[in-house]
């Protein structure tokens, strides 16, 4: 958001270069080396937070760092014509390298997104399985427990993880984990039930 205020900021500075610039010590040249500067820092600290930096955007930066160290030299020199050339490839530079960056961040994200999909398909497929498992047991051994609610809770699941609700399809999981786990205890209680039952039968 930084980078995105100074670029805005830069346009503002650009409608200045239109107009004329005094010679002597004039603030707006400052201007443009502080904008220029403040977009560089910005980018530095976002570059150095990416993992194995691609070899575009370091070398775009380090364009756009050589124009602003040239913006510097031209202000300093009161060299209005060399300033605005410079602050303005600058600022070129910087704002392709904001775009870069950007869109390596959302590369990211996507595929950060994909791993979920897979992993969250993966847990629904395995949930599906155990339920199938514990009905085939409760019909095998003629108990009577309702699988109404996970059947529900699988359905739901997948029809969200289709249209891409990740959070919702989480928190689905969960809910059917914790019935079918309640449920593998209920069947099992009736077993060992059942089975304490025939044991006292034969004596």
């Amino acid at each position: 958001m930084k980078s995105l205020t100074i670029f805005i900021a830069a346009l503002v500075v650009t409608l200045i270069l239109n107009g004329p610039i005094q010679s002597y010590a004039d603030p707006q040249l400052d201007t443009l080396v502080s904008i220029a500067t403040q977009a560089q820092n910005n980018l530095n600290i976002s570059i150095s937070q990416i993992p194995n930096v691609p070899n575009d955007i370091v070398s775009l930066y380090d364009q756009g760092s050589n124009e602003t160290n040239a913006l510097t030299k031209a202000v300093n020199a009161q060299d209005i014509a060399s300033a605005k050339q410079h602050f303005l490839a600058a600022m070129n530079f910087f704002k392709i390298t904001n775009d870069k960056i950007n869109s390596l961040n959302e590369t990211e994200t996507n595929d950060q997104q994909h791993v979920d999909v897979i992993q969250l398909q993966s847990e629904i497929t395995r949930l599906e399985k155990f339920d199938q498992t514990l009905q085939s047991i409760a019909i095998t051994n003629h108990i009577d427990f309702n699988f109404t609610q996970s059947d529900q809770l699988i359905k739901q699941a997948k029809q969200d993880l289709d249209t891409g609700k990740i959070n919702e399809t989480s928190q689905l999981i969960i809910s059917v984990n914790q019935f079918l786990n309640n449920a593998h205890d209920s069947l099992a209680e009736v077993a060992k039930q059942r089975a304490s039952d025939k044991a006292k039968d034969l004596k």
